[in-house]
C-alpha cells in the first residue's frame, strides 16, 4: 500500500482539488473533540466528490489527531460506543 505524503501542498482530492495541508488545517480548527470525519469532509469538501480519497482523508485525520493527543473513534456512533466488528462479536 502506498504511503501518504506528509507534504501540505499534496493534492488529496482532485474532484475539489483539496492539499493535505487544507485537510490539516481544518483538522485543527475543529479541535480534538470537534474533528470527525463527517465533520472534516464536510468543511474541507474533501471526500465529498466521488469519495475516492476518503480513505487517506481519514488516514490523515488519524495522525493529525494523534499528534494532537486525540485518536480517532470507530465507534458506529457517538451514542454506541461500540464498532461493527465488536458488535458482531
Amino acid at each position: 500500500e502506498e504511503e501518504l505524503s506528509t507534504d501540505p501542498n499534496t493534492q488529496v482530492c482532485s474532484c475539489n482539488d483539496v492539499t493535505r495541508g487544507d485537510i490539516s488545517n481544518v483538522i485543527h480548527e475543529l479541535g480534538v473533540e470537534g474533528a470527525t470525519l463527517k465533520e472534516v469532509k464536510a468543511c474541507s469538501k474533501a471526500g465529498t466528490g466521488c469519495g475516492g480519497c476518503e480513505p487517506d482523508v481519514k488516514t490523515i485525520l488519524s495522525q493529525e489527531l494523534e499528534k494532537m493527543g486525540g485518536s480517532l473513534s470507530n465507534h458506529l456512533c457517538e451514542h454506541f460506543e461500540y464498532s461493527r466488528p465488536e458488535l458482531m462479536a
